[in-house]
């Protein structure tokens, strides 16, 4: 009997970390707005001032980036997709205060919350109709989420367009929209990506406030809109609700 219910529990943690995998590719997925899909550009030839102006452009970006880290902020996403990708939407929560993170994830039928604390990435999820969160330790977070989509187009810079967008106001405040444009799959993110069948020019635009929160992020496949936005975050959004444990020791 010990050895069925060891059997039946060990099959609900990897349900749930399949579950958290298919939740932290989505992250990742918009967060990156799809940078690796899409035709590949032809590269334009840049004089040095173009050069500088890309490069200027990005260490903008990079220190919006920074400073948003610092912020204290609770922030309810909606994420649209192109019907040709996909139907329906799904809904994601930023908590951001003193360094600390945490994003909700609400997708196909699963609760899923992500926290980096004290540089630690952490998973916590659940399956089905279930209330209770299993916690699992993913590792060091310098690897994952937009430190590291900064760092490899730092490295590769000359991959990329990165561009000012025209500003407009969202959700009442005024945003500072950026735009990056693919032009070369070689070397991006440090690998090759094949682009799929189709012309499509390869773009993105990421808009934020003025101290640096995420206000919009938009690709050919999908838009993620800010909706409510709260400057007090309390304490205990940051506190795991249960104890964690380390992935490998799921399957175990």
């Amino acid at each position: 009997m010990k050895k069925k219910s060891a059997n039946k529990d060990k099959m609900k943690n990897l349900a749930i970390m399949g579950i958290i995998i298919v939740a932290i590719l989505a992250l990742l997925f918009l967060a990156y707005g799809l940078l690796f899909n899409g035709s590949q550009a032809t590269p334009a030839s840049r004089d040095s001032s173009a050069i500088a102006q890309n490069k200027a452009n990005f260490e903008e970006l990079k220190a919006m980036s920074e400073n948003a880290k610092s912020l204290e902020y609770r922030a309810e996403y909606l994420i649209t997709y192109d019907p040709k990708m996909r139907n329906g939407t799904s809904l994601q929560t930023y908590y951001s205060k003193s360094g600390k993170f945490r994003v909700d994830i609400n997708e196909l039928n699963a609760s899923v919350q992500m926290f980096k604390l004290n540089g630690i990435i952490y998973a916590c999820g659940n399956q089905g109709g279930s209330e209770d969160l299993a916690c699992y330790i993913l590792g060091n977070g310098t690897a994952l989420g937009s430190d590291s989509g900064l760092e490899d187009i730092e490295r590769n810079i000359d991959n990329y367009d990165v561009s000012v967008s025209d500003s407009r106001t969202i959700l009442g405040m005024a945003a500072k929209c950026f735009t990056i444009r693919v032009n070369s799959f070689e070397n991006a993110f440090g690998s090759s990506y094949a682009p799929p069948e189709g012309d499509q020019e390869m773009s993105v635009e990421n808009c934020f406030s003025s101290d640096g929160i995420p206000l919009e992020a938009s690709s050919p496949f999908s838009r993620m809109s800010i909706t409510n936005l709260s400057r007090s975050v309390p304490d205990g959004a940051f506190e795991l609700p249960s104890n964690p444990i380390a992935i490998n020791e799921a399957s175990q």
